[in-house]
C-alpha cells in the first residue's frame, strides 16, 4: 500500500473502499508535520472532530511542530489539544517545552522528545504546579539552560537510554565559566546515569566565520576540547560538529550559502576559503 501511495493520489486509493480507506488513513496519518500555523488549525479541527476509533488521531505516532511563524495563546492550546487527543504518540518535536507542562498531555507515553529550545518564552510559559524541578523558577527562563536543569525539567527520567544537547562555542583564547559548568553537568548526567546508553553533544559555533580570511575556530583549551577529554573517559559520550570549516558562496539569489567541506576531523584545523 505504501508503494501505491508513491504512484497513486491517497483520495484515489481511499475511494476504492472502506477497508482502503482505513488503511491509507492509518499510513497517512502515522507521521504529522505541522509546518504553518493554518496547518496546526486544520489538524486541530480534525483530530476535534473525529471521535470514532478509527479516527486519524488513533494513528498519529509522529508528530513534528515545526513552523517558524509566531505562536500566539491560541496556537499553543491548540497544540497541546492535538498532543492530548494523539493516544499513540510516541515521537514528538515541539518548538519549546512549556507544552510537555499541561496536565492535558500527562497521559500521551511518549519515547522521544526534541526540543527546538529551551526556554519559557511567552506563549510557552509553564506552570511551576505541573512541570518539575521548580526549586529556582528563574533559571528556566534562560535561553540556554544547564544540562542538568534541562533534566530536571522532566523529572526523574528512570527510562532515559538517549539524550542529545547542543552546546554553542565562542572564538575565546580559554573557556569560561559557563563552559567549565556545561562540561562538569556532562560528566555529572554520565556518572549518574547507568542506564544511559548515548549522550550526544553538537557544538555549533557562535558565528560564520568570515571568509575573507583564515581563522582558528577553537583554541586548545576551548570546550571542544574538554568534552574530547570527557568522551576519552567514556565511550558513552559522542560529540558531533556542525558548521566548522564552512565555505560562503553567494548563490542564484544573491544570499550566501554555507558549504561544509571538511570533515569532523579536520573541526580544530584553520579555516579557510576554498582555492577558486
Amino acid at each position: 500500500m505504501e508503494l501505491a501511495l508513491i504512484a497513486t493520489p491517497a483520495t484515489t486509493l481511499a475511494v476504492v473502499s472502506k477497508q482502503f480507506n482505513a488503511l491509507v488513513c492509518k499510513i497517512f496519518y502515522k507521521t504529522v508535520v505541522l509546518d504553518h500555523p493554518a496547518r496546526i488549525a486544520l489538524f486541530h479541527r480534525t483530530v476535534r472532530s473525529a471521535t470514532s476509533p478509527e479516527s486519524p488521531r488513533t494513528h498519529v505516532r509522529t508528530l513534528a511542530v515545526t513552523s517558524r511563524w509566531h505562536y500566539t495563546t491560541e496556537t499553543r492550546t491548540m497544540l497541546e489539544e492535538i498532543v492530548g487527543a494523539c493516544p499513540a504518540l510516541r515521537l514528538l518535536t515541539l518548538p519549546r517545552p512549556g507544552i510537555l507542562a499541561s496536565p492535558i498531555i500527562s497521559g500521551i507515553q511518549l519515547v522521544e522528545v526534541t526540543l527546538q529550545k529551551f526556554d519559557a518564552e511567552t506563549p510557552f510559559e509553564w506552570d511551576p504546579q505541573f512541570a518539575q524541578a521548580v526549586d529556582d523558577p528563574a533559571a528556566h527562563l534562560s535561553r540556554c539552560g544547564t544540562p542538568l536543569a534541562t533534566l530536571e525539567f522532566f523529572g526523574a527520567l528512570e527510562n532515559l537510554t538517549h539524550l542529545a544537547l547542543t552546546r554553542r562555542v565562542y572564538l575565546r583564547s580559554e573557556m569560561n565559566a559557563n563552559d567549565s559548568v556545561f562540561v562538569r553537568e556532562i560528566r555529572a548526567i554520565l556518572g549518574s546515569r547507568p542506564a544511559l546508553q548515548m549522550l550526544v553533544v553538537s557544538v555549533f559555533p557562535a558565528r560564520w566565520p568570515d571568509p575573507t580570511r583564515a581563522c582558528s575556530l577553537c583554541s586548545v583549551h576551548c570546550v571542544c576540547r574538554a568534552l574530547g577529554r570527557a568522551a576519552e573517559a567514556d565511550a558513552r559520550l559522542v560529540i558531533l560538529f556542525a558548521g566548522w570549516n564552512t565555505l560562503v558562496e553567494q548563490n542564484e539569489f544573491g544570499f550566501p550559502d554555507f558549504i561544509t567541506t571538511a570533515p569532523p576531523a579536520a573541526n580544530h584545523g584553520p579555516w579557510r576559503p576554498r582555492d577558486p
